[in-house]
């Protein structure tokens, strides 16, 4: 009866999974132990983003990065506490608090880049959507305050000009498990990437005048659509060695 019930439940899987009772079960058991863990990755997924949008409203009232950080601290204690069905965890307080903040502070940075008072029509409705896109708080308060459509002499911008790549890679992408590596899966791969000011530019950088946002996903296979989502950027720097065309940094960053 449990070979049967098994079975039944397997029997959607591609080749020897879903009829051969050894393969089926373990591709069975092991398909139990990555639901459990992807639940509570997507959990912590959406609480950052919660926390993000938190920290995003502070810095769209006139906060700078640290006086924002307390919001988004008291927004990740407010959901272990009051929005959640198991005990508070400390290690889940800290690495969303910390992953909203990121968050949270480069999605406001790149919102500033489209933000141009000066422009007016089509074009300024463009730049208020991608702006909202990236950072919905701000837009709201763009909105409610009216500076959504308020034309100005200056671009009414938080940040002054700053240096942005944007970099696109694709190309085909195998994975397979270790001791299965003959049958894995091809995928078409691509990944941005967005480099956001340049640490070697100034003497001292404040919080977030440099980070690395790369974003991948994985199309035309079994695997998940969005393969990583993962930023670096800088909470305090400073050039100890600048020698004509070289210099050497030092400072301290958030991954």
């Amino acid at each position: 009866a449990r070979r049967k019930k098994i079975l039944k439940l397997t029997r959607g899987y591609f080749g020897a999974r879903k009829n051969v009772w050894t393969v089926a079960k373990n591709t069975w058991e092991k398909g139990l132990t990555y639901a459990f863990r992807d639940r509570r990755n997507k959990k912590r997924n959406f609480r950052a983003l919660w926390i993000q949008r938190i920290n995003a409203a502070a810095r769209s009232n006139g906060m700078n990065f640290w006086q924002s950080a307390p919001f988004a601290a008291g927004g990740s204690l407010m959901w272990e506490f009051f929005m959640e069905n198991e005990p508070p965890s400390i290690n889940d307080m800290l690495a969303t608090t910390f992953g909203g903040i990121e968050l949270g502070e480069i999605t406001y940075r790149l919102s500033d880049l489209f933000i141009d008072n000066r422009s007016s029509g089509a074009e300024r409705v463009g730049r208020e959507v991608l702006a909202g896109i990236l950072s919905p708080v701000r837009a709201f308060n763009r909105i409610i305050s009216g500076e959504a459509w308020r034309h100005g002499s200056s671009k009414g911008r938080t940040y002054s000009s700053v240096p942005v790549n944007f970099i696109v890679t694709m190309g085909p992408r195998f994975l397979a498990e270790q001791e299965g590596s003959k049958r894995g899966t091809t995928s078409l791969n691509i990944n941005f990437r967005i480099d956001y000011g340049n640490p070697f530019n100034d003497d001292f950088y404040s919080p977030y005048e440099w980070f690395r946002f790369n974003f991948g996903m994985d199309l035309f296979s079994a695997q998940p659509v969005v393969s990583q989502v993962n930023a670096i950027g800088a909470l305090w720097g400073k050039t100890v060695w600048p020698q004509g065309p070289r210099s050497l940094s030092a400072g301290l960053f958030q991954h």
